[in-house]
């Protein structure tokens, strides 16, 4: 039988995180709760409470968060459903009945059996780790989801922008932008009557802009294609492009592909 996969995109190297801060307040959030259902617990059947071993044993809920962020990392790697839920509970069982027996044999006057504790925590814990590893991949999934649906449907590019540095700021039509070049730690943004200084990266505001109206030309220089009259090769790789305004700026031969590609 062919094993569910969970589909990942490798590319996104911080797949899950938004999952992780939640599922750290929310571990925190049940280890100091159940500490304190034990407290009411030998408070109503009058028996004495010990934090420390209470606590001990609340350890188990700790492992979760080493845990599932392995587990994250197995999916990230598009590790197939199964294998990516049975490795971290069978580590997790390990790991617990190994801490509380090392523990317990350094810091308590008594000594629980590691034998004894993986058998406490399958016969007591199995549907947590049920519930918890087997729900991660699913809500896994769903942010993946969730992402791919978000890259489908991009943002449309703006046809104004505000652009200025300090107190000085105006809004302008994105048409009337000729070029846009590295001025660090600014870019300026060139329209027909002068230059402005903005606050912002090429990288930045290009993803702002319609890709196939502003292209790179350089690695410091963004052309709006409906401003250019011609082009002319320097016989190396590189060109120069002659702008409608008379200006001339140059195409790197490492972008001339996708220029004269629009260029026709």
């Amino acid at each position: 039988m062919q094993l569910l996969k969970i589909q990942i995109n490798r590319k996104d190297d911080h797949s899950g995180a938004p999952l992780l801060p939640v599922l750290l307040l929310l571990i925190l959030g049940i280890t100091g709760f159940t500490i304190f259902q034990d407290f009411l617990h030998s408070s109503y059947h009058n028996y004495a409470f010990y934090f420390s071993e209470s606590l001990l044993f609340k350890s188990f809920w700790l492992l979760f968060l080493p845990l599932s962020f392995l587990q994250f990392q197995l999916l990230k790697r598009s590790v197939a459903y199964v294998p990516a839920t049975l490795i971290p509970v069978i580590l997790h069982v390990v790991a617990f009945a190994f801490s509380v027996w090392l523990l317990s044999a350094l810091l308590f006057t008594h000594t629980y059996g590691f034998k004894d504790l993986i058998g406490y925590t399958l016969s007591e814990d199995s549907y947590k780790y049920v519930l918890i590893y087997g729900t991660i991949p699913f809500l896994y999934a769903r942010q993946q989801t969730v992402a791919q649906k978000q890259k489908s449907f991009p943002t449309a590019p703006v046809k104004r922008i505000t652009i200025g540095s300090a107190r000085n700021h105006i809004s302008i039509a994105v048409d009337e932008i000729l070029y846009i070049s590295s001025a660090a730690p600014y870019i300026a943004i060139r329209i027909q009557q002068k230059s402005h200084l903005h606050a912002e990266s090429l990288k930045s505001i290009h993803k702002k802009l319609d890709q196939q109206q502003f292209i790179r030309i350089h690695k410091s220089t963004i052309l709006n294609m409906e401003q250019v009259s011609s082009y002319k090769s320097r016989l190396n790789g590189d060109y120069d492009v002659l702008l409608k305004n008379g200006e001339s700026l140059r195409l790197s031969r490492n972008y001339s592909a996708k220029f004269k590609e629009l260029m026709g």
